[in-house]
């Protein structure tokens, strides 16, 4: 079973977890779909995970021996939702509906990523100007 371990060290087990590119905010990204079972986090649980933008800055994606590490990511609008996943069976007998907690994370653009950087120079100048520095 895949994983995807988030920065405060949270670390939910996926059923799925495919790589796509999506189109959000007007630019191409590389963003992650992630199926979950539906009870591996309550809903409001997930939510406020994946609204933390300093939880989701950095992931982990962990898939047996394999880990890869991904780097400002960003939870799309839309939040969590519940899906009904048709599953096919590869024995030929009929497949079934399941339902799963999915969310998406996207990567931010290089111009979100250069302003946080900005954010952060600007913090530290108005703290030290705070603190009688400059």
């Amino acid at each position: 079973m895949d994983q995807i371990k988030f920065a405060d060290g949270t670390i939910l087990n996926a059923i799925v977890i495919n790589a796509q590119t999506v189109n959000f905010q007007g630019s191409a990204r590389a963003a992650i779909e992630v199926e979950l079972e539906k009870d591996t986090i309550t809903f409001d649980a997930l939510y406020a995970l994946l609204k933390d933008i300093n939880k989701t800055k950095n992931i982990l994606l962990i898939s047996g021996e394999n880990q890869n590490p991904k780097d400002n990511f960003i939870h799309l609008a839309d939040g969590p939702r519940i899906r009904q996943i048709y599953i096919q069976r590869t024995d030929g007998t009929e497949g079934t509906t399941e339902e799963r907690m999915c969310f998406t994370l996207a990567q931010k653009n290089y111009t979100e990523v250069q302003i946080d950087s900005l954010q952060d120079q600007v913090d530290l100048i108005v703290l030290s100007i705070l603190n009688g520095g400059i």
